[in-house]
């Protein structure tokens, strides 16, 4: 099994519960002074603050599954090379189907966290 290391982030300090505090409260007046904000509203706008303001993107998450991918694909590899002359493994094209079903889902989650 491959373990991809996943880094949680720090608590939140006492300046972000006073930002978030802050924030609160300015989406509660917004609310009161737009009765028709609906949550989507709410949320599509703290994800645009959010992205607007990120000072330097974070690809944690991102580097780690790419580099658990890298290894799960030279294991592969590996045992495809160990393995070329014999009878008992897998057809090649099983490979290229597993590789390249991890290389899609790779895409996929990179291109739901942008």
């Amino acid at each position: 099994m491959v373990f991809i290391p996943v880094p949680t982030p720090p608590p939140p300090s006492p300046r972000a519960h006073e930002l978030a505090a802050s924030l609160a409260q300015e989406i509660e007046e917004f609310g009161r002074r737009f009765p028709d904000t609906n949550p989507t509203d709410i949320r599509q706008a703290l994800h645009l603050v959010a992205r607007q303001t990120r000072a330097a993107p974070v690809p944690a998450f991102a580097v780690s599954l790419g580099l658990g991918l890298v290894l799960l694909v030279a294991a592969v590899g590996f045992m495809l090379f160990r393995n070329a002359g014999s009878e008992g493994g897998p057809p090649p094209i099983m490979i290229m189907l597993v590789v390249g079903l991890l290389v899609m889902g790779l895409l996929a989650v990179v291109v739901r966290r942008k």
